[in-house]
């Protein structure tokens, strides 16, 4: 098997360096947010006896001993979260000079393990899953970090003790998008199409996020289709590194049925052919991969009715896939539309309404995407998110006598009534659960 080199050296030392090229700066680090990434480099810091503050804008934190005002001096290393990357403090400490680095640029510096970067507007996180699988599967270890698990900066004594433990990353355009040190080896990109315009200030933006870490691989890249599509409109030539996977033979495994789980597939299949895996090895060690939680999926049938859940879906290109999946056989199907805009031009949902028989909207968005389509007229709304399931009876007594389905592929992200994507698709099948097993929608 042709193996990578590694672009560290021991384990930490160029860490080490780091700090040590910054001992001449008043000892003044300030980690900028207290969510999951700023707990893990406090926690990082804290073991390594370096001393920081932390601060946040959240004024709960405060009895924690978390600080609310930061007003960086130019004396400051700072090391922020994701959700900071056009905050007013970010900014000003650039403008005064500190030394400002993201999560992934100091996990950089002690991160001395293969490192395959996957990133995308969907299927990141399948991609990760199916390509751990496939890696655990073929002899090989592997570490899941960033968006799938804990960041990387958490991780680092896990990977500093096995030098061979793969480290296969999700990486979000908001860890991409001032990224400075971060170099990975080996970079996976799904496809690309609007997202986070709530952060992002327009869609070239969030477009030069992936872009930026595409660039700084060292060694070999797999692109979606899609995503040479986009180069190609923004006039930018792939590196010589990158390659776009062609159709190919594909193992008999039932998560393969679905169209957008092939082409991950075949990124995945690309890279590890890169490094000397056969396709029939690689085949074979996919065979019994099975989509993490909340991806598209068939949960089961309510009266006759097939039910499908895909919480994970927040975009209108995923929600879009789902029902190119659950409709290409022309079965009437119900899609629940609920969630929070992240600056989507509702124009893009036009071909996913268009394939909906009938479409259920709750949530945020409900409002807007009612009036948007008021035209299809074919959309109707609740006021309280446990309301949808008196409509969805009223859809299976319809259509129980026909073949039918109904998509849970929300189109938008959680956060207006969840705490996440995972507690939405749980909050969706248990309600489903209760309306079969009270019998109104009686199975057949």
């Amino acid at each position: 098997m042709k193996l990578p080199r590694i672009h560290g050296t021991v384990a930490g030392e160029t860490g080490k360096s780091f700090w040590k090229e910054c001992s001449h700066w008043p000892k003044k680090v300030a980690v900028l947010g207290f969510g999951v990434t700023g707990q893990a480099v406090s926690n990082f810091l804290r073991e390594r006896e370096i001393d920081h503050e932390i601060f946040d804008e959240d004024a709960s934190l405060a009895p924690l001993g978390i600080k609310l005002d930061f007003q960086p001096t130019g004396e400051e290393i700072v090391i922020y979260g994701p959700g900071f990357i056009h905050s007013q403090w970010l900014c000003r400490a650039r403008e005064v000079g500190c030394r400002c680095l993201s999560e992934l640029d100091l996990a950089q510096f002690y991160c001395a393990n293969r490192t395959v970067a996957v990133t995308g507007t969907n299927g990141k996180t399948s991609t990760v899953h199916l390509l751990a699988h496939v890696l655990e599967n073929l002899g090989e270890k592997c570490v899941l970090t960033g968006n799938v698990g804990a960041p990387v900066i958490g991780q680092i004594s896990t990977l500093s003790t096995n030098l061979k433990l793969w480290n296969i990353c999700e990486v979000s355009s908001f860890q991409a998008y001032s990224l400075e040190y971060f170099r990975p080896e080996f970079v996976l990109w799904t496809n690309f199409s609007e997202n986070h315009l709530d952060v992002h200030r327009d869609l070239g933006e969030y477009w030069e996020a992936k872009w930026r870490l595409l660039r700084r691989c060292v060694g070999f890249a797999a692109v979606g289709r899609g995503v040479a599509r986009w180069a190609e409109k923004f006039s930018l030539p792939l590196p010589s590194f990158a390659v776009v996977p062609g159709e190919a033979a594909t193992p008999k495994c039932g998560f393969l049925a679905m169209a957008h789980q092939r082409q991950n597939y075949f990124l995945v299949e690309k890279f590890l052919q890169f490094l000397g895996f056969s396709p029939e090895k690689i085949s074979g060690a996919a065979e019994n991969f099975k989509t993490p939680p909340h991806r598209l999926w068939r949960w089961g049938t309510v009266g006759g009715v097939e039910i499908w859940e895909d919480s994970k879906a927040t975009t209108a290109a995923a929600a879009l896939a789902a029902l190119r999946h659950v409709t290409g056989n022309g079965k009437p199907c119900l899609w629940i539309v609920c969630g929070h805009s992240k600056g989507e031009d509702l124009k893009n949902f036009h071909p996913a309404v268009s394939l909906a028989g009938e479409i259920l909207c709750f949530g945020e968005i409900a409002p807007r995407f009612q009036k948007f389509f008021a035209g299809e007229g074919k959309i109707s709304t609740v006021a309280h998110r446990d309301q949808i399931f008196e409509k969805i009876d009223d859809f299976i007594r319809r259509q129980r006598k026909k073949s039918a389905s109904i998509l849970f592929s929300p189109g938008f992200s959680s956060f207006d009534l969840f705490r996440n994507y995972g507690e939405r698709g749980d909050w969706f099948l248990r309600g489903m659960a209760e309306l079969r097993t009270r019998g109104r929608s009686t199975e057949e």
